[in-house]
């Protein structure tokens, strides 16, 4: 099994050329995942022949179609089986619209703010004017709304989960990037650890994984067993903001990739959790 950070600039990956980073976009990391699956076959050719499974998640939605796409298109012998794509990106508007009913259906905002939502600026057009840095007076309505009936202490990916607090204050703040994942990220060691003791005197089920998780990458010794390098950050995080990605691809639909791979013979699991 093979973990391919990408585009270069995520985790511990890095690009010797720095300006790279300046503007990276969907066609750039596919290229660049093909090229990477072509380099490692030439590398490792005892695995040419073996079953090949793609999968993602989120903007993976993106990556992994694009990527198997590229592969039947190119006729290599890449052997692809098929991908599994988890809680994928594959069409603006309907999977962000659905942000507004996840939360109405759940009870975290009210008839009248849905209402909002459906009547003077659904959760589709929100996203597309927050990337744009352009919150019209309508949508910039709808959104205080929703930042007033939604307090941070809730985990908007799991509305029912207990969440990871520090000095007894939620660092979840969900931040307006839809690329960024379900992670909160906290100043120091220091603040992770107090919270991790807190939180774990209280209950059996850790919410904090994801935290420890971080404590952990950033430990010299794990560094080093992985042969990492920290190369234009300091330290190991969840969203580095080290790449400056293209957000007009999000609105790039990558249904219609999936259906012709399903039509060449490529298998797809699509699957929520």
């Amino acid at each position: 099994m093979l973990y391919l950070e990408s585009p270069a600039g995520v985790g511990f990956s890095y690009s010797a050329n720095q300006s790279f980073y300046d503007l990276v976009n969907d066609t750039i990391t596919v290229q660049d995942n093909f090229v990477f699956l072509q380099n490692w076959f030439l590398k490792f050719p005892e695995y040419k022949n073996r079953d090949l499974f793609i999968t993602g998640e989120s903007y993976a939605g993106h990556y992994v179609p694009q990527l198997a796409d590229l592969i039947v298109k190119s006729g290599l012998k890449f052997n692809l089986k098929g991908i599994a794509l988890g809680n994928p990106l594959l069409e603006f508007s309907t999977d962000f619209n659905s942000e507004g009913d996840f939360y109405w259906s759940h009870g975290l905002i009210s008839n009248p703010t849905y209402e909002l939502l459906s009547a003077v600026c659904n959760t589709s057009q929100l996203w597309r004017e927050r990337i744009g840095n352009s919150l019209s007076a309508s949508c910039s309505k709808v959104n205080d709304q929703l930042n007033a009936e939604i307090p941070e202490a809730i985990d908007k990916y799991d509305v029912t989960a207990n969440v990871c607090l520090s000095f007894g204050a939620s660092l979840l703040g969900v931040q307006n990037n839809p690329l960024t994942p379900r992670f909160r990220l906290f100043s120091s060691a220091e603040s992770l650890q107090e919270a991790l003791s807190q939180q774990k005197a209280q209950e059996n089920i850790d919410p904090c994984v994801q935290e420890e998780t971080f404590v952990y990458l950033n430990r010299k010794d794990v560094q080093e067993s992985f042969h990492a390098k920290l190369v234009g950050t300091p330290k190991w995080t969840f969203c580095s903001g080290v790449v400056n990605y293209d957000l007009r691809n999000l609105e790039i639909p990558t249904i219609d990739v999936v259906g012709s791979l399903v039509n060449s013979g490529v298998r797809v699991l699509v699957y929520r959790e």
